[in-house]
């Protein structure tokens, strides 16, 4: 199969599942897709295209969820551990495990949920102050038990990436992801 065959392979793939954004898959030097899909704007009728801008939102949690899984690659965790090994003062953190926090599974609360999160902006130490909005909050539910997305349980993971490297968050991902990929 060419190049172009697998264009049209992906794009049609892309098309019937309905899915909304933009797509650039690059093979070598050679661009295999480069195409929105989808609206931008449905109330408008605006397409999404190659050049379309989107609000980043969630996508640093697959970069965390990378280094989580690049550590233990380096036997320095494991994701069936318990985050009391990691974070000694966390609330339950011997019920929950990485796995728990990477999967939405915790039952911790989602701080955007429980509290205005913006009235620490200016604590030394932003990522704690945060972590200390729900860090004493009850569960929600009993670690694996369900569902329920949690951006405070990738802040956690943060903190386990910041604990066990010696390094902060963003030093690590671009020594060991962004750099190595050229991802300027």
């Amino acid at each position: 199969m060419n190049i172009t065959d697998k264009a049209n392979e992906v794009e049609k793939m892309i098309s019937s599942k309905g899915f909304n954004g933009s797509v650039s898959i690059v093979y070598g030097d050679q661009v295999i897709v480069s195409k929105g899909f989808g609206y931008a704007n449905f109330e408008h009728d605006i397409p999404n295209t190659n050049k379309t801008k989107f609000r980043i939102a969630s996508i640093t949690k697959q970069f965390t969820a990378c280094a989580i899984l690049m550590l233990q690659e380096k036997g320095l965790l494991d994701v069936n551990d318990t985050i009391d090994h990691y974070i000694s003062d966390y609330p339950n953190g011997d019920q929950i495990t990485i796995h728990h926090l990477l999967t939405h599974t915790s039952g911790i609360s989602n701080f955007e949920l429980e509290a205005d999160f913006y009235e620490v902006i200016h604590s030394e130490s932003v990522q704690e102050a945060v972590i200390n909005l729900f860090k004493h909050l009850p569960l929600q539910f009993e670690p694996g038990a369900q569902f329920s997305y949690s951006i405070s349980g990738y802040l956690l993971l943060g903190q386990i990436i910041e604990n066990l490297s010696g390094m902060a968050y963003e030093d690590y991902l671009k020594k060991y992801i962004f750099d190595p990929l050229k991802m300027n």
